[in-house]
């Protein structure tokens, strides 16, 4: 798009009307000069605003909007030549995304800005998308820089005046800084202040600061090492995530918190130098999903270093203890482990990447929620005869394969193996409840065996499975909830008892290769079953139902009736047979040839020849029961 007409009647063109499209040079405008300063242009449309603006009165400008005006109660602003300079006193402006700037429509002509001595604050938004943007001039009276002031600017030096007392949310989120020294003058850093900075290495922060705030660094991925001055005591959530090449961190002994996921996805970080000693360290609070951190090698200021944080020790219940040693943490005692939370972590919480395998003796009756979450390392658990239950989220993102549950184990809660690496689950009929997500998102879980005791598949149990193939659901199973098996990209077939009644809303969603449904029951019964909307998988495939027997042709056999030899009743005009309780085996072709026999039950007890059923009905349905 390389030019564009509008008419007078213009007064509107809202946010990103023309973002992107970068050819656009020629704005064909049918008023005046005049009236065109009545048009509100939002934000982030670059192209038309850099455009060059024909107008019916034979006039011309390079891009659109004023080139001056007031920015503040007692601040006015001014572009000439690519130099925006703000000049007066006081405050300038907060804007908003939405609202944007009386300079919104010249922020791609914007090369340098000088804000002069007298004003206090930049304003929020004031230079967000300022891409040509390249340098940036601070007067000595400034205390305030708002919320997203510089967002997406080119900038790559600034220097801060002392004095600054404010950086607020995104400051400078998206820009182009290769080094940062703030100056002790600041008491307050918003959150994702210097946030997704590609290019920044070196940071130097405040000695005025007491917490390092939510996002403040992340996925700044250059950035090598920092220094957290004396006097911060806690570093928040996704404070240094996801900086790649940080290799190094120095901790103050005033330190009593570090949120969760504060270094997560660090996996460079190596060295943490603590100002405390070990005996100090003790006191700092690791929340979860800190593995670089807490398996960095710590360095105290008595001389001592340790392989990771943490202590390798301790109690996790009543009338249980723990004990890590070379990557093998045992659980002894009697009773329930301890319940934990996501935000309130393990007693081991920053030892929980150095877990490889977890054994948990006899006399434990439950695994408690959250204590193996984020054991991104741990391949092997072993649980005890006297387990009965396993707690929410126990082993989320354990990479355990294989796994082996004790008879007597009597719940598995929510999520208790979501996101594991589980290839097969064998249930055992003692579990009377499974709760939602339990095996959710196990992108290898091939086979699964269901315990008999329950009466419904929970909500999400095996959604996002996406090389489960096929699942039998077990007699007296009544329920399928929403988004049981939803997303199993490979579930050709599953096998229905006929107690099913509800089957919810999306249950089978997503799960485009399911093919065959084999029904316990009759059709007439199939028809009785609820299923909900948003189940086109389960609804389009093929149903293979239970034939009802009290309208066919019925080959009777007594009930006391313990062999059949081979050849018995081969060519015999039967549709269906009911194998006796007592017959112990079948002989060779007993039923060869039978051309209308169409369904059989044979007791699971009975042995069955290979050739049985040579030259009958490709659709013969046999049931062992």
């Amino acid at each position: 798009l390389s030019s564009i007409e509008l008419p007078d009647t213009i007064t509107l063109i809202e946010t990103s009307s023309f973002n992107g499209s970068e050819e656009l040079k020629e704005v064909h405008y049918a008023g005046a000069q005049t009236q065109s300063a009545s048009i509100s242009i939002g934000t982030n449309n670059g192209p038309v605003s850099s455009a060059t603006w024909y107008y019916s009165d034979g006039s011309s400008t390079e891009g659109f909007g004023p080139t001056r005006g007031a920015c503040g109660t007692n601040a006015t602003w001014e572009l000439v030549d690519g130099v925006f300079t703000v000049t007066g006193t006081g405050n300038m402006t907060d804007y908003t995304y939405d609202s944007g700037t009386p300079w919104e429509a010249r922020k791609s002509s914007i090369a340098e800005v000088i804000i002069e001595n007298g004003i206090t604050s930049v304003g929020s938004y004031t230079f967000s998308n300022c891409i040509n943007m390249k340098a940036v001039t601070f007067p000595s009276t400034l205390k305030t820089i708002g919320s997203r002031a510089f967002e997406y600017a080119e900038i790559s030096q600034v220097s801060f005046p002392n004095g600054l007392e404010r950086i607020e949310d995104g400051a400078f989120i998206y820009t182009s800084l290769t080094s940062v020294t703030i100056p002790d003058s600041v008491t307050y850093l918003g959150n994702h202040a210097f946030a997704d900075i590609s290019e920044l290495k070196t940071v130097t922060l405040s000695t005025s600061i007491t917490e390092i705030p939510f996002g403040l660094f992340v996925f700044d991925r250059s950035l090598e090492s920092v220094h957290i001055p004396n006097g911060v005591t806690t570093i928040r959530q996704n404070a240094f995530s996801f900086c790649n090449v940080l290799s190094s961190i120095e901790l103050p002994d005033t330190i009593t918190l570090i949120e969760t996921s504060s270094f997560n996805g660090s996996e460079k970080l190596k060295e943490v130098h603590y100002a405390g000693t070990p005996a100090q360290s003790i006191g700092i609070s690791v929340g979860t999903n800190n593995g670089p951190l807490s398996s960095a090698t710590w360095y105290y200021s008595d001389g001592s270093s340790t392989e990771g944080f943490g202590p390798t020790s301790g109690t996790c219940g009543t009338n249980a203890t723990w004990e890590l040693v070379d990557g093998v943490f045992t659980v002894t005692g009697t009773g329930n482990m301890t319940d934990y939370t996501y935000d309130s972590g393990t007693p081991w919480e920053a030892r929980k990447s150095s877990i490889a395998e977890v054994i948990i003796e006899n006399g434990i009756t439950s695994v408690g929620s959250y204590t193996f979450s984020n054991c991104i390392n741990m391949k092997a658990v072993t649980f005890p005869s006297t387990l009965k239950t396993i707690g929410s989220r126990a082993f989320e993102y354990a990479e355990i394969s294989q796994v082996s549950f004790p008879n007597g184990l009597e719940r598995i809660e929510d999520g208790a193996f979501i996101y594991t690496s589980l290839t097969s689950v064998t249930i055992p009929d003692s579990v009377t409840y499974l709760g939602n997500h339990a095996f959710a998102d196990i992108s290898e879980l091939k086979t699964v065996t269901l315990s008999t005791s329950i009466t419904e598949i929970p909500f999400g149990l095996f959604v996002f499975d996406r090389s489960l193939e096929s699942v039998h659901i077990p007699n007296g199973v009544t329920t399928i909830r929403q988004n049981a098996f939803s997303f199993c990209n490979v579930l050709s077939s599953i096998e229905l008892p006929d107690t099913i009644t509800l089957i919810e809303t999306s249950s089978f969603n997503g799960s485009e290769e399911l093919k065959e449904v084999h029904y316990a029951g009759t059709q007439e019964q199939a028809d009785a079953i609820s299923i909900g909307t948003n189940n086109g998988p389960l609804s389009a495939a093929t149903w293979f139902c239970k034939p009802d027997i009290s309208k066919m042709n019925v080959l009777k056999l007594p009930a006391d009736l313990t062999r059949i030899e081979p050849n018995a009743f081969e060519g015999v005009s039967c549709e269906a047979v009911i194998i006796p309780e007592k017959c112990t085996s079948i002989g060779s072709k007993a039923f060869a040839n039978c051309h209308n026999l169409i369904y059989i039950v044979i007791p699971s007890s009975t042995d069955v020849a290979n050739d049985v059923f040579d030259g009958c009905p490709e659709n013969l349905r046999i049931d062992r029961e």
